[in-house]
């Protein structure tokens, strides 16, 4: 797969170590090691911490290798959509009761359903 700085092949070394689109968040990675050894980055508790915070601030192996931008307000397509899938798990009998399950003495019961 082509990197988004035109690389030939995007690989776990040229993202971590090389590549220039992520040089501003690197610090998060050199904090760990600096000279960002992927044994100590991908191999340590600490390092896969700081690979973790690093891929979540950089966005790097993201399809476009850019942050996506959040809708902080929800908009009327939202508010459709959540309408919509309220319907679909009604439709589709998405509840416990439907699903035939009770609680009972602390553990889950299968109830008979009486449209079998």
């Amino acid at each position: 797969m082509r990197c988004i700085c035109g690389i030939r092949f995007q690989t776990r070394e040229h993202v971590i170590q090389t590549c220039p689109e992520y040089e501003e968040h690197r610090h998060i990675l050199r904090e760990v090691d600096e000279q960002l050894e992927l044994r100590i980055l991908l191999g340590t508790k600490e390092g896969l911490e700081a690979t973790a915070k690093f891929l979540a601030k950089s966005s790097a192996f993201t399809k476009t290798g850019k942050k996506r931008e959040r809708r902080t307000t929800p908009t009327e397509e939202d508010d459709e959509n959540d309408e919509e899938e309220d319907w679909w798990r009604r439709m589709e009998g998405d509840t416990e009761a439907d699903l035939g399950l009770i609680e009972g003495e602390g553990r889950e019961e299968r109830q008979e359903d009486p449209r079998e």
